[in-house]
Parts: C-alpha cells; sequence; structure tokens
C-alpha cells in the first residue's frame, strides 16, 4: 500500500480487526529466507523479495544466517548459497546448543545434517508494520478498520470493481461498497476463504504450528535455528 501511494495510486486497506497486525502478523516468525522454495522460479521470487526488505525499509532486518539441520539443502536455484557444517562446527557457533550424541539421541536424530545459510535473517514484524503503516498513512493511505469483505462486485464484462463490507465488530460500521479498480486480497490464511467469495479456488496447505515466547535472555543465540523438531531464534 505504501509503495502504491509513492506512485501517486489512491489506496484503501479494508481490516476486519480494530488495528493493522493482529492475524497474519502477529503470527509471523518472521525468517526472511528463499530456503528450499520451489519450483525455482517461486525461489526466485523469494530472493527478490529478501533483497527488497533493503530498499523498503533498511535496517529492518537483522542477517544473522540460519543453520539448518535436514537430511539435504538441495535448493531449486543453485545460486542460493549454502555450506554444510559439522556438529562440531555448529557447536562453536551455537555453544549454547547441545547438538552431543546423546542429545541427538533424545531427538531421534537420523541422517540430518547441518546446513548454514549466512544471507537469511529475522525482522520484528510489528515494529516493521507499524512503520510501514504510519507512512502510508502519511502518504494519503485511507484504513478502513473493522469492517469484513462478504462479497466483490462485478462489472459487465467479469471483472471485480471493488468490495462490499460490514460491521465485524459490532461497532456499527454500515454495509457498503468500496469501488476499486484492482482489489488485492492479503490477509495471510484469510485469504482461501475470501477467495471463495470471489468465486476462485486458492488451495492452501493446512501446516499449523504453534508459537512459543520465552522470558528475555541476554546473549543465548545468534543464529535462527530450523529442524525438523523445532524452529527457534533470539530477537
Amino acid at each position: 500500500a505504501r509503495e502504491l501511494a509513492k506512485l501517486g495510486v489512491k489506496v484503501t486497506v479494508v481490516d476486519k480487526e480494530n488495528k493493522c497486525g493482529t492475524q497474519a502478523t502477529a503470527a509471523s516468525w518472521a525468517w526472511i529466507n528463499a530456503n528450499g522454495k520451489t519450483p525455482k522460479a517461486y525461489q526466485q521470487l523469494n530472493i527478490l523479495a529478501m533483497r527488497a526488505w533493503e530498499c523498503v525499509l533498511p535496517g529492518a532486518v537483522r542477517w544473522c544466517g540460519s543453520l539448518v539441520v535436514a537430511p539435504s539443502a538441495a535448493q531449486a536455484d543453485d545460486t542460493y548459497a549454502l555450506r554444510e557444517l559439522t556438529h562440531s562446527d555448529a557447536a562453536l557457533i551455537e555453544p549454547s546448543i547441545d547438538l552431543g550424541e546423546d542429545a541427538r539421541a533424545a531427538l531421534g536424530w537420523g541422517d540430518e545434517r547441518v546446513f548454514s545459510f549466512e544471507q537469511e535473517g529475522m525482522a520484528e514484524p510489528a515494529q516493521a508494520l507499524a512503520t510501514l503503516a504510519r507512512d502510508a498513512e502519511r502518504l494519503g493511505v485511507g484504513f478502513v478498520f473493522g469492517a469484513e469483505v462478504s462479497g466483490f462486485p462485478w462489472d459487465a464484462e467479469g471483472d471485480v470493481v471493488g468490495v462490499v463490507c460490514g460491521d465485524a465488530t459490532g461497532l456499527g460500521l454500515q454495509r457498503r461498497a468500496l469501488h476499486a479498480d484492482i482489489v488485492v486480497l492479503c490477509s495471510g490464511v484469510g485469504v482461501e476463504r475470501l477467495a471463495a467469495k470471489a468465486g476462485y479456488t486458492l488451495r492452501m496447505d493446512h501446516k499449523p504450528g504453534m508459537l512459543a515466547h520465552t522470558e528475555p535472555a541476554k546473549g543465548k543465540l545468534h543464529k535462527i535455528i530450523v529442524t525438523p523438531w523445532f524452529h527457534m531464534l533470539q530477537r
């Protein structure tokens, strides 16, 4: 929305909650990567997105690198750099993680190996979104909060020409139609349901997970840790 507004496009953001960032952003782990993405064209798109962070929000990503535990780290795009580490090398990089034989046995470690991806990083999603939203509002982007999209009006040529939205929060927002030349669905896992309201089928993988937050701790992890059993990072 911010980048479109910079180009002089009139943009309206419709959010069913009372503020930005309560859904997909709040549940984001914010691992900035293109790791293992397929097919090759999709991985290359993700690589471009990684580079775009420094153009759109310079300094928002901490490019700390990742340690990935997996049987293989083959990449569709062979320019996506990686380096295999021994268990000893990995332990030197992350001394607070036990990679000894007993620990590996307890996890059921089989043919997994350790790979380093130095080009990856992490962001603080709430802070990044807050900056983007402030900039977007300053550039004239309109925000309609507490409005749930219930349908999409069509023109005679069969094109979507806006959204119909109504009250999603009990605050009494009147049902209304918002005209738009282009409608972009960007509601995380909610996109599948929204697309269905417009008559489109968008199949998404169902991969539930759980985020656990600990009390702040100093200097424990240096990199993002990705394993078959858990993902872990320290902001």
